[in-house]
């Protein structure tokens, strides 16, 4: 009785007929997020096949002690008819009431996910060799519960990430690629009461990315350092609903411009490109992230059937919220594109 086991699978598939064409240049010479663009040279690539995934798993909830400590266990088997790797992930988890309002809590356990873009996996470029990129992930965390309705949670997490795909020497797509994250969180909740509900949340993480060995550590994309986040519900009564969302987070890295050099014609001397110099890799960021979002919704009620009619602005106070930069053709300029500005939106749904 104090067990609670749980199992299930998973199964997918998708019959593809692409033919894809881009530029060499897209993928071989250029690191993430890069302005260069020499080698115009068009590749090919045609899939006409069946792919299909298929997960399976199992997992123990053990109530060692009832309402003190807890121990969950599992075990997730993945495959792909695109790779020859068949994965098994152990998972872990553990958790000790300190008090009656708070807890300990840890987790461990290995994640796998596998390429589902076909330029990765069928030639010029792709391979049938490709690995499932493999994380490792370690959370320790501690909850609190301040009120009946209210409680708080902070936690620390480390990520190991292996076998990410990169491109090699070979000039294919490779596993070379590692990285990893490290990050803090701290989050308050309020569960409804009184007609109000909603969060607080705070991150803090830091990534890192190495494509293969020789190539020079950076931090990728997905390196956002704060995110703030908060989300306000109020249900004045059985038909109205004010809700709002606000979000900040750093901007995203991006490899800045410094220069140009020009490209001439051997035999006549024309200029017939630029060569941008590039500093290192994803060096500089973005400017900060702002977006605030209300929305009222207004509930009918008939016989049989609902009506919830909504009016949301996302947006608000129209901040400019870049995208990413571009440059002109002799990269002595460069341009902003910007995310969407204030945005109203009127919407209905209908529920049997």
């Amino acid at each position: 009785r104090n067990h609670e086991i749980e199992t299930g699978f998973y199964a997918r598939g998708s019959d593809a007929e692409l033919d894809i064409n881009f530029k060499q240049d897209y993928f071989l010479h250029s690191t993430e997020n890069s302005n260069v663009a020499l080698d115009t040279t068009l590749l090919r690539t045609s899939v006409n096949k069946l792919f299909w995934y298929l997960g399976l798993y199992v997992q123990d909830r053990w109530q060692v002690i009832p309402q003190v400590m807890d121990v969950g266990y599992g075990l997730r088997y993945e495959m792909m008819n695109t790779s020859p790797v068949h994965a098994v992930s152990p998972r872990f988890s553990f958790g000790h009431w300190l008090t009656h309002r708070t807890r300990v809590k840890f987790s461990w356990g290995h994640y796998y996910q596998y390429s589902i873009d076909p330029v990765q996996m069928e030639p010029p470029l792709g391979s049938n060799k490709l690995k499932p990129k493999r994380a490792i992930h370690y959370i320790l965390g501690l909850e609190h519960l301040l009120t009946a309705n209210s409680r708080f949670r902070v936690e620390g997490y480390i990520k190991e990430l292996s076998d990410l795909f990169a491109i090699g020497p070979e000039l294919k797509f490779t596993n070379y690629g590692r990285g990893s994250v490290r990050g803090l969180e701290f989050f308050y909740e309020r569960s409804p009461s009184n007609g109000l509900n909603g969060w607080l949340s705070y991150a803090y993480s830091v990534a890192l990315r190495k494509d293969r060995m020789g190539t020079p550590e950076y931090h990728p994309l997905q390196d956002q350092r704060h995110t703030f986040s908060a989300v306000i519900n109020y249900r004045l009564d059985h038909r109205w609903k004010l809700s709002c969302r606000w979000a900040i987070h750093s901007g995203r890295p991006y490899t800045p411009v410094l220069g140009s050099e020009p490209l001439t014609d051997e035999e006549t001397g024309e200029v017939t490109g630029y060569f941008p110099l590039e500093g290192d890799i994803n060096s500089r960021r973005l400017p900060g992230y702002q977006r605030l979002d209300v929305r009222v919704d207004r509930m009918f009620r008939f016989q049989g059937w609902d009506l919830s009619v909504y009016l949301e602005v996302l947006n608000l106070y129209n901040h400019k919220n870049v995208y990413d930069y571009s440059y002109t053709r002799d990269y002595s300029r460069r341009l902003t594109t910007y995310q969407f500005p204030l945005l109203p939106a009127l919407g209905a749904k209908v529920s049997f």
